[in-house]
């Protein structure tokens, strides 16, 4: 079974059902049977002090994210993603992009990392940008990645 819940926890409404349909899809196309993913959607001085508590780096970033079980360990992925809505306004104007299509990344690009998916290479690093890109544009979002003037996701 899969769980997926998206929590908002700032003032402005969100499409929770369209995050939570990203994540799902994600699980569902790596072949994840059972799973328990929880997102936080907040703002930067709440990821601000998650990345300076469990990280160590004194700055808000786009989005972290916490496995906390994998399907190796207990047959099945238990996880957070934790990602920023200040952050996602912030580079989606400098980008000229929706914000939810920017935050729609964020959650995307944690999800992959819980999935295994990591970006410490070139090499990993295209096969992430391959992921996020095939599902962001799946549910209609543009990506922007990979121009010059761009910046991925750092989580």
């Amino acid at each position: 079974m899969l769980q997926v819940e998206v929590v908002n926890h700032i003032a402005s409404e969100l499409p929770v059902e369209l995050l939570e349909r990203a994540v799902r899809q994600l699980l569902e196309q790596r072949n994840v049977l059972r799973a328990e993913i929880s997102v936080a959607i907040v703002d930067d001085p709440t990821i601000h002090g998650l990345n300076q508590q469990y990280l160590s780096h004194d700055y808000p970033t786009d989005v972290l994210t916490f496995p906390l079980e994998t399907p190796e360990e207990n047959g099945r992925l238990v996880g957070d993603v934790i990602v920023s809505w200040d952050t996602a306004v912030a580079n989606a104007e400098e980008l000229e992009l929706q914000p939810e299509g920017e935050l729609l990344l964020y959650v995307i690009h944690g999800t992959l990392h819980l999935l295994g998916l990591d970006d410490t290479s070139e090499e990993l690093a295209a096969e992430m940008r391959a992921a996020e890109r095939s599902c962001l544009e799946s549910l209609g979002f543009p990506y922007r990645y990979g121009d010059e003037d761009s910046v991925p996701p750092q989580g």
